[in-house]
């Protein structure tokens, strides 16, 4: 079974509320349209709390890697359209290295 991802976070916009970032990911030939919150941003990715939108993105880019690796582990689980990547995601990884 071959499992592919397109993600490039270029198509990331910021909802008019300019807390949530959203972004799409192609998993297994379906879109999965992904939200991510600027405070997890903050949390795990150092995100100064008075960013522009440009820095937000900025941000945003400089965690692609690790942002679509979740994303892309949670769109293999969730058969949702749409899915929210929360702070519990990013931590999980956290937790198994401190128990080495």
């Amino acid at each position: 079974m071959t499992t592919s991802f397109v993600a490039d976070l270029t198509d990331a916009c910021i909802a008019a509320n300019g807390r949530d970032i959203s972004f799409d990911v192609m998993s297994r030939g379906r879109a999965v349209h992904c939200v991510i919150d600027r405070d997890i941003l903050a949390q795990h990715f150092w995100l100064p709390g008075d960013a522009d939108e440009a820095r937000t993105l900025k941000v945003l880019l400089d965690a692609k890697a690790r942002v679509i690796a979740v994303a892309e582990r949670r769109a293999l689980k969730a058969l949702r359209k749409t899915i929210e990547l929360r702070a519990h995601d990013f931590e999980l990884g956290l937790q198994s290295v401190a128990k080495k």
